[in-house]
Formats: C-alpha cells, sequence, structure tokens
C-alpha cells in the first residue's frame, strides 16, 4: 500500500507541474508581426491621346523614385500599360495599376509617359509627356519637357502645283513650299524645328466625310526643307507630292503631325498620330498655283494629363 501512494503521489505532481507550465506557456503572447505596407496604386489620365496598335508598339510609364540616403537616383522603372480606359471626352486615356513593392509614398520625384516598341529599351525613347511629382502628385504637360519642344510658332502654307503640262494635276499635288519671283522654290514652313529625339513629322490627308475616314500619309520628314520619305512622287525637294485620292472634297484637311519613330521604322501606322501641329481645310475647288495657309493647332493637340499615387 505504501509503495502503491507513492506512485500516486508522484503521478499528482508531475500532474500539476504539467498544468502549471502549460498555463504559463499559454499566457505568454505570441510575437507581433508589422502588417505588410500595401503596394501604391497609380491613376494616370491623358487628354489628346488615342489607342495605338499594341501589334507592335506601347505606352509605357516611366517612374523614378529617390533613394533613401546619399548616392544618385534610382534607375528608371518602365511599367508597360497593356489596358487602358476611354475617358468621357472620347480623346482621353486613363492608365491604372498597383506599382512594385521597392516604390514607396513620397519616394517619386519623376514620372514620363512614351511610346515605346513592344521590347522596352533600358531608357525611354519616344517621350510624351513629363513632370515632376510632388506629394504623389503631379500634372503632366508637353510644356514641362525640354525633350520633347514647342510648336506654338510653327506657321506656313500648301502650295498646289504640278510639273506636269496637265495643269489639272495639281488638283492632287501639293507641297510645303512657295515659290519666289524668281522661280525658286522655298520652303513655305517656319516656326518648326527639327524633330526632336525620337520623334519624326507626318504629313497626312484626313477626310472626315467617308466612313471610314480617308487617311492618306504622304510621308515622314524630320525637316521641312527638304524631301519626305515618298519622295518618288515628288516633283520638288519638300514635302508632299502627287496622290491620285482626290483633294477637292469640303471635309478634307492636310495636317503635319509628330509621330513616334516607331511608326517610321515599322509597319505604316494605320491612323495618325493625335499630335497635330498644323492643320489646313481643304476646298472643292482647287487651280493650279493656290496657296492654302496652315492653322496652328498645337495648343488643342498637345497631350496633357494629371497622374496621382495612392494607397
Amino acid at each position: 500500500m505504501r509503495l502503491s501512494w507513492s506512485l500516486v503521489l508522484l503521478w499528482l505532481a508531475a500532474t500539476l507541474a504539467a498544468t502549471l507550465f502549460g498555463c504559463s506557456a499559454s499566457n505568454t503572447p505570441p510575437p507581433v508581426e508589422a502588417p505588410p505596407t500595401p503596394a501604391l496604386k497609380y491613376r494616370l489620365t491623358v487628354q489628346n491621346l488615342r489607342p495605338i496598335d499594341m501589334s507592335y508598339e506601347q505606352y509605357v510609364l516611366w517612374l523614378r523614385a529617390k533613394r533613401v540616403g546619399a548616392g544618385p537616383d534610382t534607375a528608371w522603372i518602365a511599367l508597360a500599360q497593356k489596358s487602358w480606359q476611354l475617358g468621357k471626352a472620347g480623346d482621353e486615356l486613363i492608365f491604372s495599376g498597383s506599382l512594385p513593392p521597392s516604390i514607396v509614398a513620397d519616394s517619386v520625384d519623376r514620372a514620363l509617359l512614351s511610346i515605346e516598341p513592344l521590347t522596352i529599351p533600358s531608357t525611354p525613347s519616344s517621350i510624351l509627356i513629363d513632370v515632376k511629382v510632388l506629394r504623389d502628385t503631379g500634372i503632366l504637360s508637353t510644356a514641362d519637357s525640354s525633350i520633347f519642344g514647342d510648336y506654338s510658332l510653327a506657321a506656313g502654307s500648301a502650295l498646289f502645283t504640278t510639273r506636269s503640262s496637265d495643269t489639272k494635276r495639281a488638283r492632287n499635288e501639293f507641297y510645303l513650299m512657295h515659290m519666289a519671283a524668281t522661280g525658286t522654290p522655298t520652303t513655305s514652313i517656319t516656326g518648326l524645328p527639327h524633330a526632336p529625339a525620337g520623334w519624326i513629322y507626318g504629313l497626312w490627308v484626313l477626310d472626315s466625310s467617308f466612313f471610314p475616314p480617308h487617311q492618306f500619309l504622304y510621308g515622314y520628314f524630320s525637316n521641312s526643307n527638304g524631301p519626305d520619305s515618298n519622295a518618288t512622287n515628288a516633283s520638288y525637294p519638300f514635302p508632299g507630292g502627287y496622290n491620285p485620292a482626290p483633294l477637292t472634297d469640303g471635309g478634307a484637311r492636310i495636317v503635319v503631325t509628330l509621330e513616334p519613330m516607331i511608326s517610321f521604322n515599322g509597319p505604316k501606322p494605320h491612323t495618325p498620330s493625335p499630335i497635330e501641329i498644323l492643320s489646313l481645310q481643304l476646298r472643292r475647288f482647287i487651280s493650279f498655283g493656290d496657296t492654302i495657309q496652315f492653322s496652328n493647332v498645337w495648343s488643342a493637340s498637345a497631350p496633357t494629363g494629371t497622374l496621382i499615387l495612392s494607397k
């Protein structure tokens, strides 16, 4: 009996100890882990922009984040914009998404929007708009970009002429030039700088009287004092030339645009760039030697936008 009671007492002592230690352990609070930092979200709204052909080009948002502590700025972070929403105005695109976890609040000091090929280069090429970002908000504008340039002083005219003995051909042939009294042709375009890096000028005839609208690309040029890229149909060494498509329609315009170099180096674009610089309205009756003046439409077509970063 004494042996049995000894075993019972030992068992009770062990059970009590286990219970006490178990209660002590269960009262110890678990380590507190900091909640994960939510990724920043972005919303970029850009006016005077249209969808592009994503089979060979894409919009890319570039962000530069300040490095914490001493040292140079971090490298550009490129975010391909695979989708967008159309704004209510019809000429507005809205991009949105989440930023990489490496980008934290108030670290972004500059943003760019560019057009790039499907393989994004290491640095931006055809820059549309840029901005300095303050407190996670920035107003993007071409006016902020020393790269893109200012075209508000561009002016000029189109001369309808031909070297053919059939002067009626001039109704389908024009050049960005004027004829001096001596008979020497010179460029009619003034205030148009050389196209900026990553861009080239396009010369179009657009006619909204048809469905789908007629869009004829006459050629590309970087300097108006010389021929365009389609000089085979030209009688004079200036942008323009002959096209059998009729130009005597009241709904047609001749337009000078800024086009990304991707359009020049790649397939012919289906539609012109929305970035128009000069525009003239064609008329029903055009004769040999007629000159029509361009209007500067830069202020109405230059892209602008707003970038907002939020948690």
